[in-house]
């Protein structure tokens, strides 16, 4: 006779057996289970990811085992009690996205998709869609979800099942998308003005990846908050060498003349210092420099529009020794403005060789108010670098929607402060309406029912139309009686009538205008 087997055990086998990817976390997100599909899809033994703590949004930069299985993490949403991020009245299942770095391709299943992001020598991340079933039950206060991965389709991911599509990604895809555009960037620091769907911010990414290259001096421009100093930083931190000595940040509006003079000093010794001296062999020290990045020095002017005119031909001098463009410059200039250095130059007011000179390769950063659709993605990105202690990992799908309406006149800098803001008056999981400061609603309903412009007052026009309108009624009520209406106005019958010559109202002259006492002045006070 048959053993008979327990159903938990036979659960437990048909588990192990599947080649779906199936594992049990808790309210905190530790492993409680996982199968064998599991265990080889994210390349960790099970032994190992028993008791392992899932991290939703962990640092992208680390190669711990917490930033290998951040994939395996299921929404913090999934605990909410908001209906709009659950799919059914039931709120027993929901589906998200989950990913792994795999060993090599899955390779010949049709409805397999693999991802590949970064660099050849990356390994390949797999997304698959995944369905979560909550297990909590009213007699008991812990909560189990089990997660069930799923083969994907073609086409299914979400920047591409949803291209075209009206209306915000929901916060849990957005993070998805982040985290496959942070993979792909790979930069040393993040850069909110490259996050993004736009063409624009896809442009941008190719751009910086182009001049991080190279050695040519660079200028940024856009408006104030677009993030053009911490892009500057960005590209500098891709292009030098770790030595955070080659690398001078000077803002141009907080020197004086002096101060100015100073560092051109210093900038000068370090220039000789920077080229071989030996006459016979420079030719091989200009071809090693130029060839390395370790040689140069890399001086970020911030706001370069403003500065000193006293300074733009001394610091020429010094970028460009007697005029030569073509020898070898130790000192890279990376540069940031508001207003066009050409534009400036033109109209005589920067110095037009200093100008072409910085502007040898320019990026132009859009204002925020022309990408509205890359708010809700760059809003999930400040969100995730706000400290890890608050709860908020997410934002409604009706706070998204107000993101992308307001059209952000300090930029990347406002939208900053605000999600900051907003994350610490949240205190579950996702940010909803209330936690946005009022004067930013009030800013948004402002803009959709544009700006009040009120009319000037003209007072003698107003003072006229009053008294004429009490002039006639007080004629209508005297039946055109000048005598009596002059009493009722409080006025002189000789007055009355010159006031009626400039006012130009008609007089009616049949009417008998003689002054009787028995007319109560007060009748008058009826007439509204």
């Amino acid at each position: 006779m048959a053993k008979f087997r327990t159903s938990g055990t036979a659960l437990s086998k048909t588990f192990e057996r599947s080649t779906s990817i199936i594992y049990l976390v808790d309210g905190e997100n530790r492993v409680l289970y996982a199968n064998q599909a599991c265990s080889t899809w994210v390349g960790v033994p099970t032994s190992e990811l028993f008791g392992c703590q899932l991290e939703y949004a962990p640092d992208p930069s680390s190669a711990s085992i917490d930033h290998r299985l951040s994939g395996l993490c299921p929404p913090p949403d999934l605990w909410s009690e908001s209906e709009n991020e659950w799919p059914d009245e039931s709120k027993e299942r929901i589906e998200f996205w989950i990913w792994a770095f795999v060993a090599q391709a899955a390779g010949t299943d049709a409805e397999m998709e693999v991802r590949i992001a970064g660099s050849e020598n990356e390994r390949p991340v797999e997304y698959r869609r995944a369905s979560a079933h909550c297990l909590t039950s009213e007699a008991s206060e812990e909560g189990l979800i089990l997660v069930i991965g799923q083969d994907i389709r073609p086409n299914e991911l979400p920047w591409e099942s949803q291209a075209g599509s009206t209306g915000p990604l929901p916060s849990r895809d957005l993070h998805l998308v982040l985290t496959d555009l942070q993979r792909q960037m790979q930069l040393t620091y993040s850069a909110d003005s490259l996050v993004g769907v736009s063409r624009f911010a896809a442009g941008l990414r190719r751009q910086v990846q182009t001049i991080s290259q190279g050695a040519s001096d660079l200028i940024i421009e856009g408006e104030h908050g677009s993030g053009k100093q911490h892009l500057a930083r960005v590209i500098a931190a891709q292009t030098q060498n770790p030595n955070p000595q080659n690398f001078i940040p000077v803002d141009c509006r907080a020197l004086d003349f002096e101060s100015w003079q100073r560092l051109l000093d210093d900038l000068k010794k370090i220039r000789r210092s920077k080229i071989h001296p030996d006459p016979a062999n420079q030719f091989l020290a200009d071809h090693h420099a130029r060839h390395s990045k370790t040689e140069r020095i890399q001086l970020l002017l911030s706001h370069v529009d403003h500065l000193l005119p006293a300074i733009q031909q001394p610091l020429y001098e010094l970028l460009i020794p007697e005029g030569d463009r073509l020898a070898y410059r130790p000192i890279q200039v990376l540069a940031t403005a508001v207003s066009s250095l050409t534009d400036l130059a033109g109209q005589g007011g920067f110095h037009a060789e200093l100008a072409q000179l910085l502007t040898t390769s320019k990026i132009m950063i859009l204002p925020l108010r022309q990408r509205l659709e890359d708010v809700p993605l760059l809003a999930q990105a400040m969100l995730e670098r706000c400290p890890s202690d608050r709860p908020a990992v997410g934002f409604d799908r009706h706070v998204l929607g107000l993101l992308g309406e307001y059209r952000w006149p300090g930029n990347l800098d406002q939208l900053r402060r605000l999600v900051t803001g907003a994350n610490e008056q949240a205190a579950g999981s996702l940010i909803t309406p209330q936690h946005l400061p009022q004067s930013f609603h009030d800013a948004l309903m402002a803009q959709r029912f544009g700006k009040f412009e009120q009319q000037p007052i003209q007072l003698v026009k107003l003072l006229e139309s009053f008294e004429r309108d009490l002039i006639e009624r007080a004629l209508q009520r005297t039946q055109g009686n000048k005598a009596q209406a002059a009493r009722l106005l409080s006025l002189s019958r000789n007055k009355l009538l010159r006031r009626l010559q400039f006012l130009g109202i008609a007089q009616d002259d049949s009417a008998a205008d003689v002054d009787a006492d028995w007319i109560d002045p007060t009748a008058f006070e009826e007439i509204d």
